[in-house]
Order: structure tokens, then sequence, then C-alpha cells
């Protein structure tokens, strides 16, 4: 296909896009539902109580949410219908991660241990039992049968979900707050405050130190990292971004800016959370600010520029919200 007839084909499948489904949750324990026409800019929106407590992670699978936080139960939400399909009891401890596979959910938070239930009954099947401190994050390969996490006791263990047993443990000396797959899923990054290690998946050694691919140091903290279109897009704070083409070989990377909200007079506007939505060619990226505007980005167009990253569409929600502080986001496409 010449580039003519690429760009053709990516312009035809940007068109089936129109709209987006964005569920918030908050602070105070309410999820929002915002219907959002690319289009049009209409936007449809509805909000209801979960718990009293603050509510961590949500995610979507199909017609369903999920949501979860302080309150150490997992709840199921019918979205078309609006309506509670069913609650998972959890262990002690506040829940800062759901991941849904097939008939299967698996929980992360304060617990040592990550929970795997089953979705015909809610039975917790195993329990992921090796760390001595909260679980800060893990990921779950397409395969489902390996988990990687990282605990606040600063090890690292690689699961086999088959049997529950863990397949390495390592000693990082040092706090490690998120994980990332890489490429194919061939290679995962190790998120820290101001660094990021890459390491080869499939290592037959013992020795996670022939694992470990490269270390990078940086002067600011890091916020948060997506991987899309084999690239490494690191996030700060305060809107600097830093885009690394190829991590493993090469040090340079492409220095660039989130297009911010914008501030009042003395305002320090931050970013909070951070999600990302591809669909087809479509690629965009979800920032939610300490102002609750929520911007977007097209990825696929900033990164095809490499300049500043700017803005898709944006819409603020400080009169929908009220003062309500968000905790969490999933985005989808019905």
């Amino acid at each position: 296909m010449d580039k003519n007839n690429k760009d053709h084909s990516e312009k035809e499948d940007s068109k089936t896009l129109t709209n987006i489904n964005i569920v918030l949750g908050s602070y105070e324990g309410k999820i929002f539902c915002l219907d959002f026409n690319l289009i049009t800019s209409n936007l449809k929106t509805y909000s209801f109580k979960v718990s009293e407590n603050c509510l961590k992670t949500i995610i979507n699978s199909d017609k369903h949410i999920f949501a979860s936080g302080n309150d150490e139960i997992i709840h199921i939400y019918d979205i078309e219908n609006r309506e509670e399909k069913g609650l998972v009891l959890t262990y002690n401890g506040s829940i800062s991660k759901i991941i849904k596979f097939k008939d299967f959910l698996f929980a992360g938070g304060d617990s040592p241990s990550i929970g795997i239930w089953r979705m015909t009954d809610f039975a917790n099947i195993t329990s992921l039992k090796g760390h001595k401190n909260q679980v800060n994050d893990f990921i779950l390969h397409n395969n489902g049968k390996v988990i990687i996490s990282v605990s606040k006791d600063n090890f690292l263990i690689i699961w086999n979900t088959t049997n529950g047993k863990a397949i390495l443990k390592y000693n990082l000396k040092k706090n490690c707050n998120k994980l990332l797959f890489g490429k194919k899923q061939n290679s995962a990054y190790l998120i820290f405050d101001n660094e990021v290690w890459m390491i080869k998946l499939n290592n037959k050694s013992n020795d996670f130190n022939e694992w470990i691919v490269k270390k990078k140091v940086f002067d600011k903290k890091i916020m948060d990292c997506i991987y899309v279109k084999e690239n490494l897009i690191i996030f700060h704070q305060y809107g600097d971004v830093k885009v690394f083409t190829e991590f493993a070989t090469n040090d340079n990377y492409i220095e660039l800016k989130l297009e911010m909200p914008e501030a009042k007079e003395n305002e320090e506007i931050r970013v909070k959370i951070i999600n990302f939505l591809k669909y087809d060619n479509i690629k965009l990226l979800f920032v939610v600010f300490s102002t609750n505007d929520i911007i977007l980005y097209d990825l696929v167009k900033n990164l095809k520029n490499l300049e500043s990253i700017k803005i898709f569409e944006k819409f603020r929600l400080i009169k929908l919200l009220s003062n309500e502080r968000i905790t969490a986001i999933t985005c989808f496409v019905k």
C-alpha cells in the first residue's frame, strides 16, 4: 500500500469513531459516566453513588464496569441498564488495581497477595502469596499464564497463574511504582520515582541481572508511562513529556510539553491521572488535571509531527463534578 492510500485508509478508519465513553471515580465514592460525541462535542452524563469510601480503580469490560477502592469490595455495574450486577468481597485492605481476563477477575492493593475470582459465581479460587507488603502494581500477560508484580517490600515476583507459584523472585532494593509491557509483551518496563528499568522476558536465566536490558535515571519525578506505537512515553507531574523511540539502545529522547488547561493567577496545574484509548488507527490520550479538566490528545498525529502535544478535544468538568475529586478513569468505545 502506498503512502497516499495508507493515509486515506487511516482517515476512513477515524470516521468510525464518533462517540467515546469515559467513566470517572471520585474520592467521595461516586461514579460519573460521560458519553462524548467527538463530532458535535455533545456530552451526556449521569452519576451514581457507589461507596462511602474513595474509589481507586475503574476498568471496563463489554458493557460492565468494575470499580473498587477503600471499601475492599469490587462493584460490578451494567452501564447500559444502569444497575448493579454484583459485588465481589475481597481480602483485607483497599484495592488499587483490577484486571479482567476471560471469566476471571484479578485484584491487588493493600494486601500482600493478589486475589483471583471466578466470574460465574464470584468464588475466590486462589491467591498469589509471596509479597510481605502491599502490591503496588501487577500486569497480566495476554496468554493469562504469567503475572508480574511489584510490592512495597521492594520485591518483584513473576508468577505462574496456572499453579499459583512464583517463577522468579528478585529484590529490587527500591520501591517500584508501576509495571508496563513493551513490544509484543516480550519485554517489560519497571517505573520507579525517578528511574526506568527495561527487562527482557522469556529469559531462562535464574539471575535476574541478566534480564535487565537497561536502567535510566531522570531528574524529575515520573508521574506515569505508556507504551504506544513502539514508543515509551514518560509523563512528569507538570506536563513535561519524554518520548523514547528506541529506549533499549538509545539514550536520546524527544522532549515535549502537554498543552495544559488555562491557569488562574497563581494556580499550579498538575497532571493527576492518565488513561489511553486505542481504537483501530486512532490512539487517544486522556489526562485528568488538578483543575478537573479532562483533555484528549491525538497521539497518532502528535507522534507523527513530534511537536508539542496538542489538544484534540477538551471539556471542563468543574460544574459537572462540583467539589468531587477525581481518583480513577477508564475510557472505551461501545
